[in-house]
């Protein structure tokens, strides 16, 4: 789950970052752009290109999906660096959980070494998953308990995964591919459960995305 990131970043690295890198950061406008981040540039070669001679690079299967663990390792670690680099940034002198486990028994046998916070922003933190178990549960003591629980799982025999798919080859080679279509696919069941009411009128609703051990997307209610 990635809830409301677009919103609260747009305003501040617009002002920050217009002039200095609008250059190198973006083709707007017939502006060509001579620099990509590590992830629009994974992006790029995980993307089926035309004519196909040019995306060899896809065909490499288990290899290939070796390749895309390795870049999000490297897109994840990029992060990670931005956030150690600019902690005085982010106040992180204000949070006082380091200081309440200093005061705790035996703290002064531990060797506690450089304080890195990690903002409730980043997802699959430690701030950021608490945080959405007490939106949940916020939730819950305003609303009650949940009255539906419902499960979507990614098929692979899909029409819109096999179509795109060339002889010999299987939906869990590409896994943009069946991520793309699943988010379509979460987008009209969100559409008709939340707008359309098909199964009542919603006043909230709780969902998280997860992935099976097979790699296949799969969402809960």
């Amino acid at each position: 789950m990635d809830p409301g990131r677009g919103g609260g970043r747009g305003k501040g690295r617009g002002r920050g970052r217009g002039r200095g890198r609008g250059r190198g950061r973006g083709a707007t406008a017939g502006r060509i752009a001579h620099k990509v981040i590590a992830k629009e540039y994974v992006a790029y070669f995980m993307h089926d290109h035309n004519p196909p001679a040019n995306s060899t690079f896809t065909y490499g299967k288990r290899l290939y999906q070796e390749w895309v663990v390795d870049q999000y390792s490297k897109v994840e670690g990029q992060r990670l660096r931005w956030v150690r680099l600019n902690q005085t940034t982010l106040r992180a002198n204000q949070y006082k959980r380091m200081v309440d486990a200093m005061q705790q028994d035996g703290a002064n046998n531990i060797n506690f070494g450089r304080m890195v916070v990690l903002l409730a922003t980043f997802v699959g933190s430690p701030r950021h998953m608490n945080q959405l178990y007490q939106d949940s549960m916020a939730l819950v003591r305003k609303f009650g308990k949940p009255d539906l629980f419902i499960t979507m799982t990614c098929n692979p025999n899909w029409p819109e995964i096999l179509h795109e798919l060339r002889p010999g080859e299987e939906a869990n080679d590409y896994l943009d591919l069946t991520s793309r279509v699943f988010n379509m696919k979460l987008t009209a069941l969100l559409k008709n459960l939340l707008q359309n009411g098909v199964l009542g009128t919603a006043v909230a609703d709780i969902h998280v995305v997860e992935w099976q051990k097979r790699g296949l997307r799969t969402v809960t209610f």
